[in-house]
């Protein structure tokens, strides 16, 4: 009997794994997410990252990590669109780069003109 740590890096079996999980995976991943693009490139990264690590990872747990790591990316991208959505919001103060003398300088010369 082969070695099933192994045999996942084998073109063949990666290929039969991709072919039986990926269009169940892409529906798990429409359901939660509503977004069929994002649904595909989930299921794609999550595939990479099973060839990545074909080694450390068994052929009947691949199932598994597919579902898994697709998950917790899907979750990682809401947490990510969470964190812009918060900066968008802030409240920008004006600041500047310019440093405090520059910004009197330039003050003193508004008045300047303005009087």
């Amino acid at each position: 009997m082969t070695n099933p740590v192994s045999s996942l890096c084998d073109d063949q079996t990666f290929s039969k794994v991709f072919r039986s999980y990926s269009k169940t995976l892409f529906n798990f991943l429409y359901y939660k997410c509503g977004d069929e693009q994002l649904a595909k490139d989930l299921v794609q990264e999550a595939f990479l990252k099973l060839w990545q690590n074909c080694k450390s990872v068994s052929f009947e747990t691949s199932r598994g990590y597919v579902f898994k790591t697709a998950n917790n990316t899907l979750l990682n991208t809401y947490e990510h669109s969470k964190v812009k959505l918060r900066f968008a919001n802030l409240n920008h103060k004006g600041y500047t780069n310019e440093s405090p003398e520059f910004l009197l300088l330039e003050k003193e010369q508004f008045q300047e003109i303005n009087s």
